[in-house]
């Protein structure tokens, strides 16, 4: 049967929604960078996951983001169907990545990789993945995303990049365009509406707010 959510229930799940915050506001990551930066083949700013040889202290080879506490939990149901899709790019260095979800209702614990890719990708090339998954617990998840760190044979300095973007996590087993969160839309809104007293005329005040919502509109 045909299932559609649409809701996106993953926050700041586009680069563009930090607005001007700090990324170290809104993600944690280890044993390396994280970044907001344009890239071509996005066409857009996109995360940036960099893994660095040297900030990796326990020789695991690689590095992860997720977002902080505030804003990562996800309520999932059990034996609800959820699709989650995303865009990502495996930068040249890189020899793979992975997505995972972990249960953190209690304690951080780990449920299962929704996606595992290496190098059959493409260098510098945008590919969309999709994915459904049944949840096997009443509670809350968040999305882990990992840079699985260089090539060792490429002989290069040790250095990798994870480009991602367009995330989304939605209830169904049909996925549908992204869209952000509806939290995501209301901090947009409320950013305009503190900015209403700077407007002197309404059609200045009526300009802003078009073109702040077809910021949150365009995908």
């Amino acid at each position: 049967n045909l299932n559609i959510g649409g809701t996106n229930l993953q926050r700041y799940s586009k680069s563009y929604l930090l607005r001007g915050k700090a990324i170290t506001d809104i993600w944690n990551y280890s044993r390396g960078i994280m970044k907001v930066e344009y890239e071509a083949p996005f066409g857009e700013n996109v995360y940036w996951l960099t893994y660095e040889k040297e900030k990796d202290t326990t020789n695991s080879g690689n590095s992860w983001a997720n977002l902080h506490d505030s804003y990562k939990k996800i309520k999932v149901t059990k034996d609800k169907v959820y699709t989650i899709s995303l865009d990502i790019l495996r930068g040249g260095n890189c020899k793979g990545f992975r997505v995972a979800l972990w249960d953190c209702t209690s304690s951080d614990k780990f449920i299962v990789n929704l996606f595992y890719k290496g190098t059959d990708l493409k260098d510098n090339v945008v590919t969309h993945l999709s994915k459904q998954w049944t949840s096997t617990i009443t509670g809350y998840i968040y999305i882990c995303i990992y840079n699985l760190s260089e090539i060792a044979s490429s002989g290069v300095s040790g250095t990798s990049n994870l480009l991602f973007t367009n995330i989304k996590f939605e209830e169904g087993n049909k996925e549908t365009t992204w869209n952000p969160n509806p939290l995501d839309i209301n901090d947009n809104i409320n950013i305009v509406d503190n900015k209403f007293v700077n407007y002197s005329t309404t059609s200045a005040m009526n300009s802003a707010i078009n073109q702040k919502a077809n910021e949150i509109t365009s995908t």
